[in-house]
């Protein structure tokens, strides 16, 4: 009996531990760099759209950058030349020494100092014109300046984002190239084969057999041609939204896209 309850007080005090470790601060920010970890990960699995790739290109594009630097230097250097009221204040501090000193008597017998020995004088001058000539066409250049670095900085972003969009389509015509490109090749196997079985049952030439194979030669090299293109426009996207360039992604099709055709009947 006594050593059940010295069980049951065990188990509670290592519950009442665990419960304790659990709302502790530690295990909250472990918890917490968990799921941050879980959602990137299921973020970076998401199939990118077209808004969203050129979303990822202005942030993360370096000509985007480049252009903000520029738009802000061309600011600074605006804001130089604004017709604003710039007043000029100018101090000058100036000290006399003079002798011998003169005094004269005064009523009550003591000797009153009419010239002192030393003076200090402060002068303070502010100068600011109240009328200039071209004021109205400063203010103009000033407005175009700024005008200029946000247009130029708008059309350095508008080619970012049309760059992104050509991209993605670029990835998905060479994707779907790569399917066209495979089904030839299984294509031309497929005649290779029934070729085969033609000249065994005495129905085609064995030079029709040569002809088989180089078709499938050449299916083979499409294949190679539309992998490597595809590799390319993937490396592409990736240095247009300022990726590195062997980073995965999935790309999602194109909601207006017209769906293939089942058949070719279907598309005539």
């Amino acid at each position: 009996m006594h050593q059940k309850l010295e069980i049951k007080k065990n188990r509670d005090r290592i519950e009442k531990r665990g419960r304790i470790s659990d709302r502790s601060p530690v295990f909250r920010s472990v918890g917490l760099i968990l799921l941050l970890v879980v959602s990137v990960r299921v973020s970076w699995g998401q199939a990118l759209t077209p808004a969203a790739s050129v979303a990822a290109a202005l942030r993360q594009s370096p000509q985007v950058r480049v252009a903000k630097a520029v738009r802000d230097v061309a600011l600074v250097e605006a804001e130089r030349g604004k017709p604003v009221a710039r007043p000029t204040l100018e101090a000058r501090a100036s000290g006399i020494l003079q002798g011998p000193r003169v005094t004269f008597p005064r009523p009550d017998g003591l000797a009153a100092k009419v010239l002192p020995e030393e003076v200090a004088r402060l002068d303070l001058i502010l100068e600011q014109p109240l009328y200039r000539a071209g004021r109205r066409a400063a203010q103009e250049r000033y407005g175009a300046a700024l005008g200029e670095a946000e247009w130029e900085y708008r059309r350095a972003t508008a080619a970012v984002a049309l760059a992104a969009h050509r991209a993605y389509i670029d990835v998905l015509r060479a994707e779907a190239g790569v399917r066209v490109a495979q089904d030839g090749l299984s294509a031309a196997q497929r005649v290779q084969e029934l070729v085969t079985r033609q000249i065994a049952a005495g129905l085609a030439k064995p030079v029709d057999a040569r002809t088989a194979e180089g078709q499938a030669l050449e299916a083979q090299s499409g294949v190679t041609q539309a992998g490597s293109a595809l590799k390319l426009a993937r490396m592409n996207f990736n240095r247009v939204l300022g990726r590195e360039g062997t980073a995965e992604f999935t790309l999602a099709p194109l909601p207006d896209a017209p769906k293939a055709p089942d058949s070719p009947q279907a598309a005539i």
